[in-house]
């Protein structure tokens, strides 16, 4: 459900992308395991959720949620980041953020067979909606997020989570922009180790 943050970090690769997006929640497909180069886009998604789960930074913003969003506060930070990602996209990537989404929504049409069913049909909500163009806004947000929980017994919590964006709006911004390159560094000798066993 997450998905720039992760895909930013996958660093243009599509089968570490399919496998950020899938994150480690999804092992197997079919009862095969996917590549190594899946498996190493959902190590990336392993990183970034345990890394929120500990650093101080994320744990300060964590509190800012309502006590009944606090036992989703992994997701809903991390749904944030991905606003406030797209947001500021231009102090991160020379890459415009519109051609970045048409990158996601290409490879999830391409890597579509290699999805098992739910996440298989949250692809296919992205593609068809293209809802993550308008993440860089509270209500794309709230859209996606809209989207994306529909069919999840938990959906009510994570989009009201909204107000809680709205109302600290500048701590999380702030929060978002001392962490992210935190996460950056905790994921530069993942990722440099993950190219090298890929060429390898």
């Amino acid at each position: 459900m997450e998905i720039i943050v992760n895909a930013f970090f996958s660093k243009h690769n599509p089968e570490i992308m399919v496998g950020s997006f899938l994150g480690v929640g999804y092992l197997y497909n079919h009862n095969h395991t996917f590549n190594a180069t899946i498996g190493k886009g959902q190590e990336i998604s392993k990183t970034i959720d345990e890394f929120i789960n500990h650093n101080a930074i994320c744990q300060r913003s964590m509190c800012l949620l309502s006590p009944k969003a606090k036992k989703y506060g992994n997701t809903i930070l991390r749904l944030y980041y991905d606003h406030l990602l797209a947001k500021n996209w231009t102090n991160y990537s020379e890459i415009s953020y519109e051609n970045f989404c048409i990158e996601i929504v290409s490879i999830l049409k391409s890597h579509n067979s290699l999805f098992p069913y739910k996440p298989k049909r949250m692809a296919n909500r992205i593609i068809k909606k293209n809802t993550i163009l308008n993440i860089q806004t509270i209500n794309g947000l709230f859209e996606y997020i809209q989207e994306m929980t529909r069919y999840n017994s938990y959906n009510a919590t994570i989009t009201e989570s909204i107000g809680d964006l709205v109302k600290n709006y500048d701590s999380f911004n702030r929060d978002f922009e001392e962490v992210f390159p935190l996460i950056e560094q905790s994921l530069s000798n993942k990722i440099e180790k993950i190219n090298f066993d890929l060429v390898s």
